[in-house]
């Protein structure tokens, strides 16, 4: 039982070109060149000391020792991801960023602030109210709530 464990990204890049048999197709998943899969999966062949896939022309194959590793690797990836949505899911709240106009907030909003620090007294609200709309993509902002259309 001394084997090292093979590179973990090696092992990621693999996952993925099995699951397509293609490295094009796993680089666009993965975000990065073709090359890139395919030099991480000639390390991991040279770590393994033998070939997970058969490359023919225009065709990616599976060996019976790819296949199996395949299903360990498989396997244990969603394993983590689903363990990882999991936690996710269930991590606590404990700032609240919230967008709104100034007389929204003062006329509805803020008249429920207690009742919301009452219900949820862990949660630190944050309530900007600001005529200028934020930009979603470049604020902090957990709920915006807009009149007519937001960006």
């Amino acid at each position: 039982m001394g084997t090292r464990l093979p590179p973990l990204e090696a092992l990621r890049y693999f996952e993925c070109a099995a699951r397509h048999l293609n490295f094009t197709a796993a680089a666009k998943e993965l975000c990065v060149s073709q090359s890139a899969v395919s030099q991480k999966v000639i390390l991991l062949e040279e770590h393994l000391q033998y070939k997970v896939f058969e490359r023919k022309p225009r065709q990616l194959r599976l060996t019976d020792n790819g296949e199996a590793l395949f299903q360990s690797v498989h396997g244990a990836l969603n394993q983590i991801r689903d363990t990882v949505n999991h936690l996710e899911c269930h991590k606590q709240v404990t700032q609240l960023e919230v967008y709104s106009m100034p007389a929204f907030a003062s006329r509805w909003l803020m008249p429920c602030i207690h009742d919301f620090h009452d219900a949820y007294p862990s949660i630190d609200l944050n309530l900007a109210a600001n005529f200028a709309e934020p930009i979603y993509r470049n604020e902090e902002v957990d709920i915006g709530i807009c009149h007519g259309e937001c960006s």
